[in-house]
């Protein structure tokens, strides 16, 4: 979840990385809603993965992994495949793991894996 627990509001965000829309709503009205109501404690926003179709369904459950291993990063990784939905080859995720200086070995391990129901941190 992101902002307050004492918000009035919570916003549930079902998304899906391939979808155009849901990349328009993140690039266009997200930082909108983020600055005017998250940041000032008007709204609690909480993001969850819904692939549109069958063709998403799994690629999809393939890209939202990396978000399982956020090793604290889950809001800043979203953001960057939120934006990049063409981008989301493991090489590209890899890159942006490495930008918010996140471990990638483990990042990399977490994604290839398959375990991803549970974030995965360096031991």
């Amino acid at each position: 979840m992101l902002g307050s627990k004492d918000a009035p509001i919570t916003v549930v965000e079902f998304t899906d990385y391939q979808c155009p829309f849901c990349r328009q709503f993140h690039v266009t009205t997200f930082p909108e809603l983020k600055k005017n109501f998250i940041d000032t404690g008007k709204v609690r926003f909480y993001s969850r993965d819904l692939p549109l179709d069958s063709m998403h369904r799994t690629r999809s459950e393939r890209r939202r992994r990396p978000l399982r291993a956020d090793q604290g990063q889950y809001w800043q990784l979203r953001d960057v495949m939120g934006a990049n939905p063409d981008k989301l080859d493991l090489e590209s995720l890899v890159a942006a793991a490495a930008g918010l200086k996140m471990d990638t070995n483990v990042f990399r391990g977490c994604v290839t894996s398959g375990k991803y129901k549970k974030p995965c941190r360096p031991t």
